[in-house]
């Protein structure tokens, strides 16, 4: 079985190093449940510096290393140039029985036309691609384009499920009613935390009088941190003491950073940047008393289960599979504007006792997130025949 991944190793040595823990770190995990799994993943040799990195545990043997690319355009142009070596690779390795990885997704959508018939396909869907999407790129030129081949790619899916060719492995169950055909080929995963990640008890939160709300994540359209930075302007005017603290990298910095001036909340916002994902990101939950989600779409955000292991109250717009999984545990916005999401925090803050008693009910979920297990479920999932079966 053939892991891909699009997403980017760094290579020192024999060590292999990730930026974010994005689905890549749940690969690594499923390879090491089966010595015949290999992985295959963009890679970037010798980086300039791998130190705030996440290590990923895997020999190189076990890894194809691609060229590495950047950007959707990108993407689609190392599609073909990529899907040949992946092909000579998987039969130098005798891997030609099955392929994992993301989608909807260019590489898997090529190769499922140029692979043997006897090629078996395993999706795992992330998250509501079409949507995230067309979000991005709602002001380019570009969007008709990009939206047809997402189509495409989503179509192609979908019959090679009919086909008895492919599985699906959908993040949350609102993905998993997006691409359940019917007969047994799809089936909800969870993998979003680290063990280590989970707290025991509640850490020591400040008691300063400041309320600090978190916002961690990908500084992009579909995010929607504008709609919280207006939403901490609004709750300031009455002199509430908020601090907003922004974490997180992408092509959004510059709009916000101008949006906090001009609404005039320098002193209640803050950006501080990628954050590496293991203990930095513990020790900025465990400084704040709120995270706060206000996206207007996703699957399962990692944000907010990493969150609830850390005994972190979460405030979130009602996305992806959230309302199903924790209908009852995050202090929901009624909708995605500003003026939603300030009454949110505004009535969170309001009752801690509540807040806490929700939080606590998350935290008892946890162990149903680990990338351990759930990795090692998904690895005798792939390697039993019965899971093929049943698509055929």
């Amino acid at each position: 079985m053939l892991l891909y991944a699009n997403h980017v190793l760094q290579k020192s040595g024999s060590r292999y190093t990730v930026k974010t823990l994005n689905f890549i770190d749940f690969l690594a995990e499923i390879a090491r449940t089966e010595p015949t799994f290999l992985v295959a993943a963009p890679t970037e040799t010798e980086p300039d510096t791998t130190a705030a990195y996440s290590q990923i545990d895997i020999s190189p043997e076990r890894v194809i290393e691609l060229p590495v690319y950047r950007g959707h355009g990108a993407a689609l142009w190392a599609t073909f140039r990529q899907a040949g070596k992946l092909r000579r690779a998987m039969v130098d390795h005798a891997t030609t029985c099955g392929i994992a990885g993301p989608g909807p997704n260019s590489m898997l959508w090529l190769l499922s036309y140029t692979m043997p018939r006897s090629t078996r396909f395993a999706f795992f869907i992330r998250g509501n691609t079409a949507e995230t999407l067309r979000h991005i790129y709602r002001r380019s030129i570009f969007r008709p384009i990009v939206m047809t081949l997402v189509g495409m790619f989503e179509r192609r899916i979908r019959k090679l499920q009919r086909r008895g060719r492919a599985v699906v492995f959908a993040m949350g169950p609102e993905l998993v009613d997006r691409y359940d055909i019917g007969v047994g080929r799809t089936h909800c995963i969870l993998p979003l935390l680290q063990a280590g990640g989970i707290l025991d008890a509640p850490p020591e939160r400040s008691t300063d009088g400041t309320t600090r709300l978190l916002c961690l994540g990908r500084l992009s359209a579909e995010k929607n941190i504008d709609s919280l930075v207006r939403a901490v302007a609004l709750l300031t005017r009455n002199d509430a003491k908020i601090l907003l603290t922004i974490a997180g990298a992408g092509d959004q910095r510059s709009t916000l950073e101008h949006l906090v001036a001009h609404l005039g909340v320098q002193d209640h916002v803050t950006f501080v940047g990628f954050v590496p994902h293991g203990p930095e990101v513990h020790r900025l939950l465990d400084a704040h008393d709120r995270l706060v989600l206000c996206s207007l779409t996703e699957g399962v955000p990692r944000a907010v289960v990493e969150a609830f292991a850390r005994w972190l109250p979460v405030i979130a717009t009602r996305v992806g599979s959230l309302p199903r999984l924790f209908s009852d545990e995050i202090a929901w916005a009624n909708d995605t504007s500003s003026a939603a999401i300030a009454e949110a925090i505004d009535q969170s803050l309001a009752d801690p006792d509540r807040a806490r008693t929700m939080t606590a009910q998350a935290h008892e979920q946890m162990d149903s997130f680990r990338v351990d297990l759930e990795a090692a479920r998904i690895g005798l999932m792939l390697r039993d025949r019965a899971t093929w079966d049943a698509s055929l």
